[in-house]
C-alpha cells in the first residue's frame, strides 16, 4: 500500500483512486470523478469519515484517530461493503506476496469488479458469480482459475465479517480439471524459439527464458536485475509458486544482455508494473510459429522431458524446476541440504548444447 503525505495542497491534485496517509496508518482518501471522501480501514471494514472539503483534513484525521483508539465505531455500509472497495482492501492486505497479488488483481478487476463493482458485496448472489464463470466455458483452465480466486476472496470477506454469508460456499469447480500432458516436438520447439526471437522484448524474451531455464511464465516475468549475477539467477520465495527460493546457474547472459534496462524489472509494463499482456502476445506467437493447441507451461514440461532424453538425473531436473515433491522423499529433503549447483550447471550445459544442435538442424 503506497503512502504519501496528505495535505490541503496535495489533496485537490490527487488522481482518481485510493491514497493512503503516511502520517496515520490506515487513513486515506478515495478520489472519485466528482468527490473526495476520507476513509479509514479497520479489521477489513472501510469507514467513511466525510467528504472533502465539507470535512477538513485535520478533522478527518481526528475522527480516524478516535476510531483507532476505540472511542467511536461508526461504519458506513455504503462505503465499506461496495465490491470494488472490498477488492482493494483484500489486495492491500496481501501486498507481501507480489506475484500472487498481481494475478489476483488481474482476475478480480477484470471479472468481478467489471461486472459487479458497484454492487454491495453482501448482496451478491451465487447466480451472479456463476454467470461470470459460465462465460468462460470455452477456456476451462481460466474458468477454474477465476473460480478459485473468487472463492478465496469471498472466503476472506466472510472470515473478516464483511459479509454474513459466503455465496461460493460448497460451489464446485465449473470445469473438471484436465491434466495436461502436451510435450512440444523438436520442430514445434524450434519454431516457437525462432518466433520468440522475432517478437523480441518483452514477451519474446520471457518465452526464451522459459525455454532456457524451465521457469514458470510468472517467474520469468517477475525477474529483477538484482536477482541476477554473472553466475546465478536467484528467485526469492515471494516470486516462486511454492514460496521456496530457487537458485540456478546462469547460462543465459548473452540473452540477458539484449534486454534494455528500464528499471529494476526486466520486463516492466507501460506503467512500470509486472508484464501481464499474455493473451494477444501468445496469439501472435502462435501465428508466427505456426504452432497451436499449446500453452506456455508446456515449455516447462518439454524442458523436463528433454532433460530425461539427454540423461539428466531426475533429482537434478527437479532441483532446476524447484519441485517440492518427486524422487526425493520429504525426509531426504530435510537431511540433504546440498544445493546441487554443480550438477545443475552440468545439466544446463548439456541442455544448451542440445538447443544449439536443435536450432541448427531443425
Amino acid at each position: 500500500m503506497q503512502k504519501k503525505s496528505l495535505t490541503d495542497l496535495t489533496i485537490p491534485r490527487l488522481p482518481p483512486g485510493y491514497h493512503w496517509d503516511a502520517t496515520l496508518s490506515a487513513f486515506g482518501i478515495r478520489v472519485g470523478k466528482t468527490s473526495r471522501t476520507f476513509v479509514y480501514v479497520r479489521s477489513g471494514k472501510r469507514t467513511t469519515l466525510g467528504r472533502y472539503p465539507e470535512i477538513s483534513l485535520k478533522a478527518a484525521r481526528k475522527k480516524a484517530a478516535a476510531i483507532f483508539a476505540g472511542l467511536t465505531d461508526e461504519v458506513s455500509p455504503e462505503i465499506s461493503t461496495i465490491t470494488e472497495d472490498a477488492v482493494q482492501i483484500y489486495l492491500s492486505a496481501h501486498q507481501g506476496r507480489k506475484r500472487t497479488v498481481s494475478e489476483y488483481e488481474r482476475v478480480l478487476i477484470s471479472y468481478l469488479v467489471r461486472a459487479l463493482g458497484r454492487t454491495p458485496l453482501q448482496d451478491i448472489k451465487t447466480s451472479q458469480i456463476t454467470a461470470i464463470t459460465d462465460r468462460l466455458a470455452d477456456t476451462p483452465a481460466e474458468q477454474n482459475h477465476v473460480h478459485r480466486i473468487h472463492s478465496a476472496f469471498f472466503s476472506w470477506a466472510y472470515r473478516r465479517r464483511i459479509i454474513s454469508h459466503n455465496p461460493m460456499r460448497d460451489l464446485p469447480l465449473p470445469s473438471r480439471p484436465r491434466i495436461r500432458t502436451r510435450v512440444l516436438t523438436d520442430h514445434e520447439l524450434s519454431s516457437i524459439y525462432r518466433a520468440a526471437q522475432d517478437i523480441g522484448c518483452p514477451f519474446g524474451f520471457i518465452v526464451l527464458i522459459c525455454i532456457h531455464t524451465g521457469m514458470r511464465r510468472t517467474e520469468a516475468a517477475s525477474l529483477k536485475w538484482s536477482y541476477i549475477t554473472h553466475d546465478t539467477i536467484c528467485l526469492p520465495p515471494e516470486v516462486t509458486k511454492n514460496n521456496t527460493p530457487l537458485t540456478i546457474p546462469n547460462l543465459i547472459n548473452e540473452n540477458l544482455a539484449l534486454i534494455p534496462r528500464r528499471g529494476e524489472l526486466l520486463f516492466p509494463s507501460s506503467v512500470g508494473r509486472l508484464f501481464n499482456s499474455w493473451g494477444k502476445a501468445k496469439e501472435r506467437l502462435d501465428l508466427l510459429s505456426d504452432t497451436t493447441d499449446w500453452c506456455l507451461h508446456d515449455l516447462r514440461r518439454t524442458f523436463s522431458t528433454i532433460h530425461a532424453r539427454i540423461g539428466t538425473p531426475p533429482h537434478v531436473t527437479e532441483a532446476i524446476l524447484n519441485h517440492k515433491t518427486g524422487v526425493r522423499s520429504p525426509l531426504q529433503r530435510i537431511y540433504d541440504q546440498h544445493d546441487y549447483l554443480p550438477q545443475m550447471r552440468s545439466a544446463l550445459e548439456n541442455y544448451e548444447r542440445f538447443l544449439r544442435q536443435l536450432l541448427e538442424n531443425v
